[in-house]
């Protein structure tokens, strides 16, 4: 059963706690400047999208919806919509994730309501289809970043930082395989797993380090790792939303 005290609020791809461990804190105000940015980039191709389409559901508007979750724009309907497509389509192996994404956001709601079976019961259901869309394509890259960029912001007592720590390595041994811009993002996200691991502590020295990859770009501006689980970066559209929505692997 989910303890109430993890209240789960949906964001961008990971979530937002009430409780943190150790988590190095950032300005606040930097955080916000560029989680609004993120939202507004994002929304624009969501209203594009709904615009072209009509606003009936469809693969690329419910992926958008995904990351607008905390905005109200992932509905039951679209949900439904993402699970029964992934069940014509069992080879989208994006939006599998994706329908796994959608699952464990919506446990949010039942966390919140005290719902704790429900919310345990879509909290496994999703973790499952993120794995199974990683384990059936485990040499594609963007599926294993985008399951480690959840992974390394749940509350520890999910245990994802496990799984997290073992994508972090892949990914850092094949690192020349993502654009130059993403690659320090994945030690961004060793270090949060890390820290939720309660193995290893984390200090701002360590993510002075990693800091120094970032110059010239957004993150540069930020002070500590834990910023990242509330926005997306301009290089994560880039390489993983903007392919996610026209390529199915």
């Amino acid at each position: 059963m989910i303890a109430s005290r993890l209240m789960l609020v949906p964001v961008w791809f990971s979530f937002s706690l009430a409780t943190q461990a150790s988590c190095l804190q950032s300005d606040p105000a930097q955080v916000s400047a560029m989680a609004q940015k993120s939202k507004a980039a994002i929304n624009t191709l969501y209203e594009h999208e709904k615009a072209r389409i009509g606003g009936q559901p469809s693969r690329s508007l419910v992926l958008l919806a995904v990351h607008l979750a905390s905005e109200g724009k992932l509905d039951a309907r679209s949900v439904e919509y993402l699970s029964r497509y992934v069940q014509d389509q069992p080879d989208d192996h994006f939006a599998k994730l994706y329908e796994g994404y959608a699952w464990v956001f919506s446990a949010a709601k039942y966390d919140k309501e005290k719902n704790y079976l429900r919310a345990a019961e879509y909290l496994k259901r999703g973790f499952f289809l993120i794995d199974e869309a990683v384990d059936s394509d485990p040499k594609n890259w963007r599926l294993r970043y985008l399951r480690m960029r959840m992974d390394a912001f749940v509350p520890s007592e999910l245990g994802r930082y496990v799984v997290a720590l073992k994508d972090a390595s892949l990914l850092t041994e094949n690192i020349d395989q993502l654009p130059a811009g993403l690659r320090p993002f994945v030690s961004v996200l060793r270090l949060s797993a890390l820290d939720r691991s309660g193995k290893t502590a984390v200090a701002a020295s360590d993510y002075a380090v990693v800091r120094k990859q970032f110059q010239g770009t957004q993150m540069a501006a930020l002070s500590s790792p834990c910023g990242l689980q509330t926005f997306v970066a301009d290089e994560e559209i880039d390489a993983l939303l903007n392919y996610a929505l026209r390529h199915n692997k």
